[in-house]
């Protein structure tokens, strides 16, 4: 620690040794996982809160069934011995990338995920305050991986992304 007296002020210059290391290869075990083109985006309207629907989903059945469309509907599903419930969503946002072609019939994605893991990626809903959050667009990319990017107030703040797995589902179970 130096001390520097410049007339009657007092200056501390203080200087601390921090190690730094490069990651080296280590540092591609930090980047977000290589995805496919999403089959379905929906930018889903912040009123309308996926949480406590999932929540209530979670207590009778540990998988959820998410049909998505590009015509801007989305349905959560559950299906088991004792019970079926779907929740329908309609009027959400259809996502398009500029590159692709409008096809005829608007895509769909049936995605088969487990309910902890798809609570666990929305429970910024509960914890965030209203107003800090812009947008929030969820993508899905049949029998690989749910995506839920959620782009915060106001937007050069940033955003945060979950990558949630999901089970593979052959086609007798998908429909």
């Amino acid at each position: 620690m130096y001390f520097v007296s410049l007339s009657n002020f007092l200056f501390i210059l203080l200087l601390t040794y921090v190690p730094v290391y490069a990651l080296g290869n280590t540092g591609r075990h930090y980047l977000p996982p290589v995805v496919n083109t999403p089959d379905v985006q929906l930018e889903i309207q912040l009123d309308r809160p996926l949480r406590p629907v999932v929540e209530r989903l979670k207590a009778i059945s540990s998988v959820i069934y998410l049909e998505g469309c590009m015509s801007g509907e989305l349905v959560l599903r559950i299906d088991n011995d004792a019970v079926s419930v779907r929740t329908f969503y309609d009027k959400l946002i259809p996502r398009v990338d500029e590159e692709s072609t409008q096809p005829q019939d608007p895509a769909r994605c049936t995605l088969k995920i487990d309910s902890k893991k798809l609570l666990a990626s929305l429970q910024w809903q509960s914890s965030m305050a209203k107003g800090s959050i812009s947008s929030y667009i969820i993508c899905m990319i049949e029998n690989e991986m749910m995506v839920v990017h959620v782009v915060l107030q106001p937007e050069d703040v940033g955003f945060f992304t979950y990558y949630i797995p999901v089970h593979f589902l052959s086609d007798m179970e998908s429909h």
